[in-house]
């Protein structure tokens, strides 16, 4: 076997944060004081042989990369300490996975005494059982000696196990180092919502090899690059508020400019519209400040001085400063080839509706961009194979509405996942056509766009007539914040006999299955009844899902589309009813 060289970079700031020429004035300047530095974490799987040095993309192997990239990013936005993450790369290959983690003691001797503290972690999956423990410890240089400050052991996904070790290890280092705030950053650069935050953490890995390869410190042979540039996008529609999402997206575009990848291309129109909209609206906008970036690199000179003109009298001298080093950016060699752009980039419908639910005066633009852009709408069948983008006079169209006849449209693919949406366990057919063609299709219809997202907006028949005629609308724009609400649960009445028979004899056929239940669930957000089996079981609950389903198909045309939900989690709840099926012998 050829050996192994092994080298190492010193990540010191947000890794979504680099790549932007030196934008210092994305943070405000602190006296940072105690050292510490973060090293990558083991891995350990039982029942599961890997050897050392290699490197392993996968959830683990990539969660053990960012899980120290998010305790550095925080310590950084959020104290005055001075983080350095160290990465270990095999030259040319990638990151290092490790089977045994190295001990505090022999880092600091390695590092010539340089920090007061290093931390490092483990993390041990058993495969059989399915639960993942993460261990993270401090190593303090002063008094030697090392502590567990954060294990936390769970069966769901890694990254999500890792997430919440890291979580609590960052409130305990900000307790033991007694360390300042750093100034407002904490705020405007805040934590990832729970339901994101173990995407966000694989947003972070993922960035990391766009970044290594951005850097040329491995070679340019990136598997997957548009699924990464989606993901980062969808984390920043999900989390909106999240500054750190959108640099995320942001930097993810530009390392794909630098190292010349393709998947950028199917961006970069997306986000030219954005920054034409947000620049007068919010100049302050990340996307909108580090804009002249793009243009620079893109060589798309006549954007870049109309840009530059608006916001070198709106910055701050570091920001002006910034502007004048982008100046003198050379254009990068573009790929002409790439994603088709389908829907790629952010959602500037659903983003121009929440500004519109802040300030009504911004729903003019709204309504404008609501007429121009594709709007996406459920039907009936199997899911098309292409986008209808073309209508015949006469021509119907299957709609699928709610049960009181309003119909949900969405400004993009994503916003139809969003929150409780009953797509996720059920997913239906979509078509797609532009604002204007559909809403002149189905007049007189009353419309509910986004549905399931932060932010819904209903669209009534004569609201629709005004945007379509041009007539000035009486009334200011209605956009609703959906909230938590109760959700109503109940045993359905009607359901056909042979639906329950059905269920039971294929659950004794599966002994994975342990008890089911039978309920219609109704959340006002969704608008209808829904019948929901929640099911508790052992190994693939997505396998056991969808055969449930498959086992009780000849019934969904009769009930309707019927959501599959685990017993975890809603024990309360379902104690008050009593389950079709129990499987006592197992």
């Amino acid at each position: 076997m050829d050996d192994i060289k092994v080298s190492a970079i010193t990540v010191s700031q947000p890794i979504w944060s680099s790549g932007f020429n030196d934008a210092s004035w994305l943070f405000p300047k602190i006296e940072r004081k105690k050292k510490i530095a973060i090293f990558g974490f083991s891995v350990k799987e039982e029942n599961f042989s890997r050897q050392a040095g290699e490197n392993k993309e996968d959830d683990i192997g990539r969660t053990s990369r960012a899980a120290p990239l998010y305790i550095m990013e925080r310590l950084f936005v959020e104290t005055d300490t001075e983080p350095a993450n160290y990465v270990l790369l095999v030259v040319n290959k990638g990151p290092v996975i490790s089977p045994v983690r190295s001990e505090g003691k022999e880092l600091t001797k390695t590092l010539e005494n340089k920090y007061d503290y290093i931390l490092t972690g483990a993390i041990e999956r058993n495969r059989l059982n399915l639960t993942t423990t993460v261990k993270i410890f401090l190593y303090e240089q002063k008094s030697g000696g090392e502590n567990i400050i954060a294990e936390y052991k769970s069966d769901k996904s890694v990254e999500e196990t890792a997430f919440n070790a890291a979580a609590l290890a960052i409130d305990k280092l900000i307790e033991i180092l007694s360390c300042g705030k750093s100034a407002d950053s904490a705020d405007y650069y805040a934590r990832p919502k729970p339901a994101v935050a173990p995407y966000y953490l694989s947003g972070l890995g993922q960035l990391l090899t766009q970044t290594l390869v951005q850097n040329q410190l491995v070679s340019n042979d990136i598997w997957g690059e548009d699924n990464m540039l989606n993901w980062y996008m969808r984390l920043s529609d999900d989390d909106s508020n999240n500054n750190c999402a959108k640099l995320m997206y942001l930097k993810g575009i530009i390392a794909s400019i630098d190292y010349g990848g393709k998947a950028y291309n199917a961006h970069i129109a997306n986000l030219k519209e954005y920054v034409d909209i947000f620049k007068d609206i919010n100049p302050d906008d990340l996307a909108v400040k580090l804009s002249p970036l793009f243009y620079k690199k893109t060589n798309d000179m006549n954007s870049f001085g109309e840009i530059c003109g608006i916001l070198k009298n709106k910055g701050s001298i570091e920001y002006v400063d910034w502007l004048n080093r982008v100046s003198l950016e050379q254009p990068k060699q573009l790929s002409s080839a790439g994603d088709s752009g389908e829907n790629a980039g952010l959602d500037i419908l659903y983003a121009l509706m929440k500004e519109a639910y802040k300030n009504p005066a911004r729903a003019p633009l709204f309504y404008k961009k609501l007429l121009n852009s594709r709007i996406f709408f459920l039907t009936a069948g199997e899911p098309p194979e292409k986008e209808k983008k073309i209508i015949s006079e006469g021509e119907r169209l299957p709609i699928r509405g709610f049960s009181d006849g309003t119909l949900p449209i969405f400004s993009s693919k994503n916003r139809m996942l969003d929150n409780n949406s009953p797509l996720k366990s059920s997913p239906a057919a979509y078509l797609a056509m532009n604002g204007k063609d559909f809403f002149n299709t189905c007049k007189g219809a009353k419309f509910v766009l986004n549905p399931w997202s932060d932010v819904a907006k209903e669209l009534l028949p004569a609201e629709i007539d005004s945007i379509l005629t041009g007539k000035k609308q009486q009334d200011p724009v209605e956009i609703k914040l959906t909230k938590e609400t109760k959700v109503l649960v109940g045993e359905p009445a009607n359901i056909p006999s042979g639906f329950i028979e059905s269920l039971r004899s294929y659950c004794k056929t599966n002994r994975d299955i342990k008890m089911v239940y039978v309920l219609f669930v109704v959340m006002p957000e969704r608008r209808e009844q829904a019948i929901t089996i929640f099911v508790k079981a052992e190994g693939d609950m997505r396998k056991v899902f969808n055969e449930i389903k498959n086992s009780v198909s000849q019934y969904i045309k009769e009930l309707g589309y019927i959501d599959m939900m685990p017993c975890e989690g809603h024990y309360n709840m379902l104690a008050k009813y009593k389950p079709v099926y129990m499987n006592l012998k197992n």
